[in-house]
């Protein structure tokens, strides 16, 4: 069907523009580190807060910033798009309800830096939870052996999700910066990798 390769074509897209995203952000953020920055650093690094944090407390480096949030947040646009369009496909209600409020998270993202408090981080655990879940969803959709792939993507995903959560919230009580890059990376690349696939097997079908 036509909604279907359309989906898939924009969960295809969305993958490689975040991918191709994060790492040309990475390449030009001043000393970016793997290990001590958290992806939405690109963005614009500050402490954690439930609310938005004063411009003093802010790092941006540009042009990381804009690379980074642009392509995230129209890669959420278009995966919240692409998850509608699944429904006249397949008439998976959980796999569209899941990846709309995935996409929704990665606009909040985009849209609402780190600068903005929690709102952000309500945004990033809405892609964090919610997009591996939708991996999951999605194997009701797909034909084996991929289908138990899908489960597997959407579980490691979801096996880091603790560790950035104690994490955000440890550093909420102190008013620190969160050092979550390496479980972040964890979360985020299996979900990428989950719609890069899925993308290929609607395209292909």
């Amino acid at each position: 069907m036509k909604s279907l390769k359309l989906a898939g074509s924009l969960f295809f897209i969305s993958s490689v523009m975040v991918i191709l995203g994060i790492l040309v952000a990475e390449a030009v953020y001043p000393n970016y580190s793997l290990s001590n920055n958290k992806l939405s650093d690109l963005g614009a690094m500050a402490p954690v807060s439930s609310l938005p944090i004063p411009a003093s407390d802010v790092i941006v480096h540009q042009p990381s910033s804009l690379i980074f949030n642009s392509t995230v947040f129209l890669a959420g646009v278009f995966i919240a798009t692409a998850s509608l369009l699944i429904r006249k496909g397949f008439g998976n209600k959980i796999l569209t309800t899941l990846g709309f409020l995935a996409g929704i998270g990665a606009v909040i993202v985009g849209l609402l830096t780190e600068q903005m408090g929690m709102i952000h981080y309500m945004g990033a655990m809405l892609v964090f939870v919610v997009g591996p879940l939708a991996a999951i969803a999605s194997s009701r959709s797909v034909k084996q052996p991929i289908s138990y792939l899908f489960i597997v993507m959407g579980l490691i995903s979801l096996a880091f999700v603790p560790i950035v959560t104690m994490d955000i919230f440890n550093a909420l009580n102190t008013y620190t910066i969160a050092k979550t890059a390496g479980a972040e990376n964890m979360i985020v690349y299996p979900f990428l990798l989950w719609m890069l696939a899925f993308g290929t097997y609607l395209m292909k079908d």
